[in-house]
């Protein structure tokens, strides 16, 4: 095999490559079919053992750093195809959300109970505050299983956590002074502070 790979360039070894597939192209896609439904058969039948494998090769350590390594450079690249995905497919996106709406929302509200979901939602929280700025007076008091929301206690940059339930049964809208009374008010029962004294405290 080796001689008849030097014998000719490589031009004429692609030429012979393409007159044998052409000749055996029938034959070929027969057992390309075949091939690809034995290999569902087998899949179908070992799916447990195919699982337990992949599990097992991806908990490699060495596996995991080299998946963790070609990840972090293609990273950009990755980013730069999905924004460029995402622009050339904006009506089938739209469409796809609106037709699963209800779905989207429920399996949202399930994730963001696991901890997982929990921990990128303090993250996402803290970025946000960052970002925007605000200055948080008051520690959060309450226990991890009570899910919080920051309250503007003046309706601009200073926040307290409160739970979400309270925050959420006083709305803002129409009347947003209003919201920001009784909120304080809740504040004020659950840190023993009227939140509004510490701002007079600091001249503010």
């Amino acid at each position: 095999m080796q001689k008849f790979l030097l014998k000719y360039t490589p031009e004429q070894r692609k030429e012979y490559q393409k007159k044998r597939y052409q000749k055996h192209k029938e034959w070929n896609t027969k057992y390309a079919k075949e091939h690809r439904e034995q290999k569902k058969k087998w899949r179908i039948c070992h799916r447990e053992q195919c699982k337990g494998y992949c599990k097992k090769y991806h908990d490699k350590p060495e596996v995991k750093e080299h998946q963790k390594e070609y990840a972090k450079g293609r990273k950009k690249q990755q980013k730069m195809a999905d924004r460029k995905w995402k622009q050339n497919h904006k009506e089938q996106i739209k469409k796809y959300l609106y037709d699963n709406k209800l779905h989207i929302n429920a399996y949202q509200r399930e994730w963001k109970k696991t901890e997982r979901g929990k921990a990128l939602n303090r993250k996402q929280s803290s970025r946000n505050r960052r970002n925007k700025d605000w200055i948080e007076i008051l520690p959060n008091i309450f226990p991890e299983d009570i899910s919080i929301e920051y309250h503007h206690i003046d309706g601009k940059i200073f926040i307290v956590p409160i739970p979400k339930i309270i925050h959420r049964r006083y709305q803002a809208r129409p009347d947003k002074i209003k919201h920001i009374e009784q909120v304080n008010e809740w504040i004020e029962f659950y840190y023993v502070i009227n939140p509004t004294d510490i701002l007079k405290e600091m001249n503010l």
